[in-house]
């Protein structure tokens, strides 16, 4: 690590001396008035370029240099006779140079000239007072940007003589009222946003004419005059043009600082509030679920427990996991799942803690190539989320409540419920249906008295949030309590916490902020799984229960085991951003991320496993403590010719301790704890992982419209082995808005962008995996002693992933119409294997080696299509494909077992299922099996991703968003349990069928195919009894999310300025030929390569009833 720091250290000092060397030359440059640039009277007039400019309240001065470099246009004027006091912003991505020099110099009272050559701005009246349409800017794009930052400028006014202004903002085509829209008047510190009735309220205005302006992401800006009269109120009504693809946004992840959408030769997925508050989900993964090509979303399981996993772009590690790295606000948390207990195998993920109500943006890069900058842990990709921020205004409040139930129809397969009538004993424990194969009745005696297992769900949601500020600081302060019953016969989760981000502006050049979140969480769940004290397992062994009352079927009585976790998440970050002169910027962020979780899993004396009692308890704690510094230095026009300088820093520092407690044997009954026990065992893991790099990242930019980026990232991680060193990932990338150019057809084709990227990413080995392992022992008469583990690795290095992708984005049919296509390949090299040593070294445990490699490659293409826009009838709909293959190439010879029959083998998909296979299952004849066959690949390869949403009369909007999963397998060991137990209903009949076979009827199975003879024959014939036989597709559709919101009039509920009522449902619907509980189940640890759905609990549908009111 000494060596680490140095490194840092020198390069960072390098960096700081060629940046002060070149911010020096820049101001000398600068000072002095523009030289003139060299023009062909062919081009067009230099008023005419486009402006792209975005700065927020900025000297004047500096505005000016910036307009300079960004629209290549030479300005001619003097620093001195320019008002040194005034702070200007300018929201001018897509204006004119023109439509930008009026909005800058408005209130100077300086004009100007075009000299041909360059424009000269002199003191005297404006040759024109105001742009050419002063009621669009065609088009004002805003940018990503904090909302606490709207783009006004501040003006001395006397507050005793004030009016307002108030009106709605509209969709110009179908008149839809907009909910967001920033609302501003650029010369004031005046500025809020539209509630989501459209209407909005300036405050403090002064008398006088004074120009409002419009901006909201996916619209064209808009700006108008408005005459102000003393103390009087004016109503000002906005309109604005959608536009289906914008090239100007900002985007931070992945850019080292920030960038435009144009700037970048990477694909980047956003979603904004709009688009997520009208979701029904209950936490932030489900967001993107089936909205976001490339982006894999498994629900895990229907406990309020189960939380799934994210990969993005399929697998690209065979040991060292696949979930993407989480940021929110910029800083890092902690992004794998948390521990389980006995009872379930999916632990919760950090940013499910995070209340959808509070999320203002995501932003997504899914490969290495766009994650470069984060260096050796980003391979997986990134997802970065923002949280809402305050705005210069009065306070907005927003209260919500939420009323709902969730069901399970049918438990098991439905493929047919005729042969499955029960619902595998869970839908019904008692009547005349509940019977065994031998068509005999039989009866849970602990049975509820309504005859099921499976209940109704209750769901309640309540939030309350606040937004405003006042002078130099913002606020966003937000609350949110949430209850989930659950759908089986016991559990449930509850969830609460709050948020504040408060933002501080000292200095004009000088912003602080402060983000702060803290969830609590509590879940009792039902013990999953295929085990004795699984009640799932249980249960639906009918017959077969192994828990007996007199002799009767009992599962009921492992629900007296008490299963909790108890979780613990503190998220806070403080962020300083620094504009050191007129082109240099610094940023510096330094987060803490705390997860706690508590857990219990108590059985009771008496219970069937323990007869004397057991309790289990687990105490997990990890934090992450990040650093990150990043600068950035511009450099002018030159033959418009701009360049920028990124460079930056950061520090992770990953602690992590597990305690697990076990007690066994207690004296009696009773309430008891971990001392009750005869037998007592404790267990502590402590590890810690500091990962540290420096990165450098150059963009040069041609006429703003051709950009090539280069980049490179230095890693020392304390996980790789000594003799290791540094790690370097480099990047490069070039975008080209080609549709810039005279020559493209606009009339078709309105805009087009190419791009192209390669870049490097990686994998670490864990803390221990390569270092010399010894267990402590306990000897002869128990003396302490010690035994070989792992053998250690003293030059094990990451995993490097390095990908290349390409792709384009355009819009077309008048802006109806938007396409984004990728294409990518990575090449991971150095794969980290596990390797069995030779017995004679005596170190038992396998051996993580660089010794492996993979390839994955896919496409993605998202389309977004207005079908229909008018007054009366606004219909979108959105079209995602995306398709991924991993195959290993080489592991060096080995074999790899992940349990569950997942394995990774050389020229396969990773992972497969490996086993016995029938191979003619679609034969009327006995099975004929194969030994050690690949049965189908574990993770599906094809997702389509299908929604659309309508509004009518403005004010009633229908959304549904739906998914396509093909391509992948998953193993069903409790039907092989179950069936051998004679005891699964959907093989009652073919067991009667063999029954009569060996009563000597040769003919009963004619009619029964080759896998399912293998399937239900198991109790007959022993070769059959192999979960082999019950692996299959688990290809399906799903209906993820249906809504219907309603906006209603206004004054309907007294004291509100707006409120929305909506009906929404989740997981309606599901299509498959999965012989499982649920295709998407998976009973092991979703960050684990393994999977299998083992005795889990299906995921319910729920429907929410919804009224959110702003105040």
């Amino acid at each position: 690590m000494r060596r680490i720091r140095t490194v840092m250290l020198a390069a960072f000092l390098l960096l700081v001396f060629a940046t002060e060397s070149r911010a020096q030359a820049a101001d000398l440059h600068f000072s002095a008035v523009a030289q003139p640039a060299q023009t062909s009277p062919a081009e067009q007039p230099l008023l005419s370029y486009p402006a792209r400019l975005q700065v927020e309240e900025v000297a004047l001065a500096k505005a000016l240099v910036e307009l300079q470099e960004r629209s290549g246009v030479h300005l001619a004027f003097s620093r001195t006779m320019l008002p040194a006091e005034l702070r200007v912003s300018c929201n001018c991505l897509s204006a004119t140079v023109e439509q930008a020099l009026h909005r800058l110099l408005a209130p100077t009272g300086f004009r100007i000239t075009d000299l041909g050559p360059q424009i000269l701005i002199e003191p005297g009246a404006l040759v024109n007072d105001r742009p050419s349409n002063p009621t669009q800017l065609d088009p004002l794009r805003l940018q990503y940007a904090p909302s606490n930052l709207l783009p006004v400028t501040t003006r001395r006014t006397d507050r005793n003589a004030v009016g307002t202004i108030t009106g709605t903002a509209v969709d110009a085509t179908t008149q839809r009222p907009l909910n967001g829209v920033q609302v501003f008047v650029s010369e004031l510190s005046i500025g809020t946003l539209t509630a989501s009735n459209g209407r909005y309220t300036l405050l403090n205005v002064p008398p006088g004419p004074v120009t409002v302006q419009a901006q909201m992401i996916g619209y064209m800006g808009v700006q108008q005059q408005v005459t102000v009269q003393d103390g009087q109120s004016v109503t000002l009504d906005l309109q604005l043009e959608p536009q289906a693809l914008s090239l100007d946004e900002v985007v931070v992840t992945g850019t080292g600082g920030s960038a435009r959408v144009r700037e970048m030769g990477t694909a980047i997925s956003r979603l904004d509030s709009r688009e997520i508050e009208n979701i029904p989900v209950a936490r932030p993964q489900d967001i993107l679920a089936g909205r976001v090509a490339g982006v894999a979303v498994n629900q895990g399981g229907g406990q309020p427990s189960n939380e799934g996993g994210i990969r993005l772009r399929g697998n690209n590690s065979v040991s060292q996991g696949n979930q993407p790295l989480i940021y929110v606000d910029g800083i890092r948390i902690y992004s794998e799942h948390t521990p389980t207990g006995s009872g379930t195998s999916s632990g919760s993920l950090g940013l499910n803690s995070i209340s959808p109500n509070d999320i203002e943006r995501i932003e997504i890069v899914k490969g290495a190539a766009a994650s470069t900058l984060y260096g050796t842990e980003a391979a997986g990709g990134v997802i970065q989320i923002f949280t809402k921020q305050g705005f210069s205004g009065s306070p907005q409040w927003q209260a919500e409540v939420g009323l709902g139930i969730s069901r399970v129809d049918h438990y098991g397969p439905n493929w047919n419920k005729e042969d499955n009538p029960t619902g595998l004993y869970m839908n019904e424990c008692r009547g005349s249906n509940v019977l065994d194969y031998l068509g005999e009745q039989i009866d849970d005696v602990t049975c509820p008295e309504s005859g099921s297992w499976i209940q109704t769900g209750e769901i309640q949601n309540y939030s309350l949030s606040v937004r405003g500020g006042a002078g130099d600081v913002t606020y966003y302060l937000a609350a949110n309590l949430n209850s989930e019953g659950s759908t089986a016969p016991q559990g449930w989760g509850r969830r609460g916490g709050f948020r504040g981000n408060v933002s501080f502006q000292p200095r004009d050049n000088l912003q602080l902020t402060w983000n702060n979140a803290y969830t609590r969480g509590i879940n009792r769940f039902l013990p999953e799984g295929g085990g004795i004290q699984s009640f799932i397992g249980q249960a639906t062994r009918g017959p077969g229960i192994t828990y007996r009352i007199d002799g009767e079927p009992a599962a009921g009585l492992l629900l007296k085991n008490q299963l909790y976790d108890w979780k613990d998440h503190y998220v806070t970050g403080f962020t300083v951003d620094y504009d050191q002169m007129e082109n240099l910027s610094h940023r510096f962020t330094t987060g803490f991320d705390y997860n706690l979780l508590t857990g219990q899993d108590l059985y009771e004396f008496g219970n069937g496993r323990y007869p004397l009692g057991q309790i289990d308890a687990r105490d997990w704690r990890n934090t992450v403590l990040s650093l990150d510094y990043s600068g950035s230095f511009s450099i002018g026009s030159i033959d418009r010719i701009t360049s920028s300088l990124t460079w930056g820093g950061q520090y992770f520092h990953n602690s992590n301790r597990q305690v697990n407690s076990s007690s066994v044997d207690f004296a009696g009954p009773g309430d008891p704890t971990l001392s009750s026990g005869a037998r007592r065992e404790v267990t502590e893991t402590r590890a810690r992982v500091v990962n540290a790099g420096l990165f450098i990242q150059e963009t040069l930019g041609f006429a703003d419209r051709l950009f090539l980026v280069g980049g490179l990232r230095f890693d020392g991680n304390s996980a790789f082995g000594k003799d290791f060193g540094i790690q370097m990932y480099p990047k490069l990338s070039g975008s080209y808005v080609i549709s810039d150019h005279e020559f493209w057809p606009t009339n078709l084709i309105q805009s087009m962008r190419l791009r192209a990227a390669m870049g490097e990413s990686g994998k670490a080995p864990g803390a221990f995996d390569a270092v010399r392992v010894w267990d402590p022992i306990a000897a002869d008469d128990g003396q302490p002693g010690f035994t070989p583990s792992r053998l250690g690795n003293s030059n094990l290095g990451p995993e490097r992933t390095r990908e290349y992708e390409m792709g384009f984005e355009a819009s077309a049919l008048d802006d109806r119409l938007s396409l984004e296509f990728t294409w990518y390949r990575q090449h991971v090299m150095d794969a980290l294997v596990p390797v069995q040593p030779p017995p004679s070294q005596g170190f038992l445990s396998t051996q993580l080696e660089n010794i492996g490699e993979l390839v994955n490659r896919g496409i993605e293409l998202s389309a977004e299509a207005a079908l229909i826009r008018t007054s009366s009838i606004d219909w979108t709909t959105r079209l995602n494909i995306s398709t991924t293959n991993t195959e290993a190439i080489d592991l060096g010879g080995q074999r790899i077992p992940l349990g569950s029959q997942n394995e990774v083998l050389e020229g396969h998909p990773v992972p497969v299922f490996v086993g016995s296979k029938v191979m003619n299952p679609d034969e009327f004849a006995d099975p004929i099996l194969a030994e050690d066959q690949v049965l189908g690949q574990v993770y599906p390869d094809r997702t389509i991703g299908l929604g659309t949403s309508v509004t009518f009369l403005r004010n009633l909007t229908l959304d549904a968003q739906g998914e396509f999963v093909y391509g992948g397998h998953n193993m069903y060991p409790q039907g092989e349990i179950n069936a051998r137990r004679l005891a699964f209903p959907p093989c009652f009949e073919i067991q009667r069928k063999f029954e009569a076979r060996e009563a000597g009827d040769p003919s009963a199975l004619d009619g029964v195919s080759a896998i399912w003879r293998a399937r239900c024959g198991n109790a007959f014939n022993g070769e059959y009894a192999r979960y082999d036989m019950w692996t299959g597709s688990s290809d399906f559709f799903r209906l993820r999310t249906v809504s219907l919101n309603y906006q209603l009039p206004a004054g309907v509920i007294p004291g509100t300025t707006s409120a929305n009522l909506s009906l929404a449902g989740r997981n309606l619907y599901t299509s498959t030929d999965w012989f499982g509980v649920d295709p998407e189940e998976n009973n092991s640890n979703a960050s684990s390569l393994e999977r299998r759905g083992w005795s889990s609990w299906p995921t319910p549908h729920s429907f929410l009833v919804t009224l959110r009111v702003g105040f």
